[in-house]
């Protein structure tokens, strides 16, 4: 019996070392399994989706359009193959991720194993500066884990960078399965895994490193996403025909995120997955038309692109029907993609237009339109052109009407007593009024007369007619201008001992006018000016109101002539008079307090 049992344990101890020997000096305990590994990704072709700046590749081959997206993949080339299963993802993705930036390990991450575990490092990381690494040493096994919450019945899209040196081999497990294998190659590989929770409320990611003779592994750049089915991911399709690698998906809307996944699903072994991010385009009417004129046959139209798939603009010109008043479309024009603005020629000025612009592009029905403002071209003369020598000088101030939308400018001119016009200045275009000073030399009573006329110069110079002639003989005595600040009642001034210069208000500087706070009482403010015959006559002032119970009207030789009280702030009041016989005029200001209203007069000026 002894004999037996010392036979037995000799026996296992040559089988032990004989197996030793086999297996090239790796332990009995340290084997592993190898997995059938698929042979290829389902790589998706994205080349025809986007150049990996924007996505208009897709655009204008038509493979992203408003409502559908068209993918294409590499065919699996494994034996065991089952099927492809499609992914959508709506939205920007949200997934967690783990970099390692944070020099050390996450606190829900844990680590263990015979030489130490795992460790932050900052050599040899993917990408930024930090990646994870396991300890070394002779024969062992390296632990880094990390346990996360899921939803049953969810799906996991796992990714990371895995890095094998020197020795050993590494594998990455969910819930103690394995799922992949990384070598030691000493490069970076990318892994990316697709999981199904079942039943499972929490998984338990692993990476494991086998350190063989000395050798270390490296990750880095995890990233999870979780996501349960009808919520932001679906399930778009199971292809069970292996060279069937294209699919396309219509129920999209414009200007949207998806993210698609195409997981290969095999028998035995791991499920590779790729994925790819695409965006709707923008589908939309352009926006903010505007049309410009430039001369009296050529307008500019612009406007904002509101689409990012287009080929082309499509541009339609109507015109204006007297009889029937409806547009009628006169013409149609086209302009490249993203060039938003069109010259037009061949209009005239004497009709009005509407212009009208869609997108449009192969694969697509038409944006809708936006339409223009009726449009007209305005080229003609200014109008309401009024002269005024300005007080104490013999400077003159014109003023007049734009009636123009198409002007580049205005020429001045002005002959003196009867000698012929000639141009003294150009004026830039929506600019309405001009000061001639070069009239020192001339004698007072000398006669001035002004016109004005607006000009184009697009393309060749043309003009309007003139505007209404205006007459200004010089005079030495030309009105007033009083702000107050000499802070006393000026000798040409009536008061009636009711108005009095006051500092507590002023619409600039330190004084203002003002008349008395009472009830029901009318107050009166005047100047008698010797003016000359047949001229216009300028009055401005500023005014303002303490109590808005009154009313306040100018009155000029004791004719109404302007309704000037506004409220609790100050406001310009500006209106002229045209002489006739008069050589001499009053000017009364009168102010009615109601309920104890009152008010300030302030720079009041009377020029002519």
């Amino acid at each position: 019996m002894k004999i037996c049992k010392l036979s037995f344990i000799m026996l296992i101890i040559i089988v032990s070392i004989t197996f030793w020997s086999c297996c090239k000096k790796t332990p009995l305990d340290l084997t592993h399994h190898e997995l059938s590994e698929p042979n290829s990704y389902p790589t998706i072709d994205t080349s025809v989706l986007t150049d990996g700046v924007d996505f208009s590749v897709g655009y204008y081959n038509g493979n992203i359009r408003t409502d559908r997206v068209s993918l294409d993949w590499a065919a699996s080339t494994d034996a065991d193959f089952l099927c492809y299963n499609i992914f959508r993802e709506e939205g920007e993705p949200d997934y967690s991720f783990e970099g390692f930036e944070g020099g050390s390990l996450p606190g829900s991450w844990t680590t263990y194993g015979d030489f130490g575990g795992w460790y932050v490092t900052n050599q040899n990381s993917y990408e930024g500066n930090y990646c994870a690494r396991s300890y070394s040493g002779n024969y062992g096994y390296e632990y880094l884990e990390t346990t996360i919450n899921v939803a049953e019945n969810s799906y996991i899209f796992i990714s990371f960078w895995a890095y094998g040196s020197t020795d050993g081999e590494g594998s990455f497990r969910i819930n103690g399965s394995t799922q992949d294998y990384w070598y030691d190659y000493e490069s970076w590989d990318y892994f990316t895994f697709y999981y199904y929770t079942g039943s499972y409320s929490s998984i338990t990611l692993e990476w494991r490193y086998y350190t063989g003779y000395y050798g270390y592994g490296l990750i880095d750049n995890v990233e999870v996403e979780v996501f349960e089915e009808g919520n932001r991911i679906t399930q778009l399709e199971t292809i069970i025909d292996k060279n069937l690698t294209t699919f396309t998906d219509m129920a999209l809307t414009q200007n949207q995120y998806y993210t698609y996944k195409i997981a290969s699903i095999v028998e035995q072994g791991t499920h590779k997955i790729d994925e790819v991010q695409i965006k709707t385009p923008k589908w939309l009417a352009p926006d903010s038309i505007d049309a410009t004129g430039l001369s009296s046959t050529i307008v500019e139209l612009s406007w904002l692109d509101n689409s990012e798939s287009e080929t082309a603009f499509v541009i339609l010109v109507d015109t204006l029907d007297v009889d029937s008043q409806v547009y009628i479309n006169m013409d149609s024009l086209e302009v490249d993609k993203n060039v938003t603005n069109k010259i037009i020629s061949n209009l005239d000025n004497e009709h009005f237009y509407q212009f009208r612009v869609r997108a449009t592009n192969d694969w697509e029905d038409d944006t809708p339109e936006i339409e223009s403002n009726p449009f007209m071209i305005l080229f003609e003369p200014p109008s309401d052109l009024f002269a005024s020598q300005m007080f104490d000088s013999k400077s003159v101030f014109l003023e007049w009407t734009d009636q123009s939308s198409i002007e580049n400018g205005f020429d001045v001119e002005r002959k003196i007593n009867s000698e012929d016009f000639t141009k003294i200045a150009q004026v830039e275009k929506d600019i309405t009024e001009y000061t001639d000073n070069d009239t020192t030399e001339f004698e007072y009573g000398d006669t001035i007369t002004y016109r004005i006329r607006a000009f184009n110069d697009y393309e060749e110079i043309e003009y309007t007619e003139y505007s209404n002639e205006e007459v200004v003989v010089l005079s030495e005595m030309n009105g007033i201008n009083d702000d107050f600040e000499m802070g006393i009642v000026q000798s040409y001034w009536e008061t009636y001992g009711n108005w009095y210069i006051t500092d507590e208000d002023a619409f600039e500087s330190n004084y203002s006018i003002r008349c008395p706070s009472s009830y029901y009482e009318t107050y009166h403010l005047e100047a008698t000016l010797d003016v000359p015959e047949y001229t216009y006559i300028t009055i401005s002032f500023y005014t303002r109101e303490g109590d808005t119970s009154g009313d306040g009207d100018l009155y000029i030789n004791g004719y109404y002539q302007l309704d000037w009280d506004g409220g609790y702030n100050w406001f310009y009041r500006y209106t002229t008079y045209y002489t006739g016989e008069n050589s001499q005029i009053t000017l009364q200001w009168e102010y009615d307090t109601g309920s104890y209203g009152y008010a300030y007069l302030d720079n009041i000026q009377v020029t002519w």
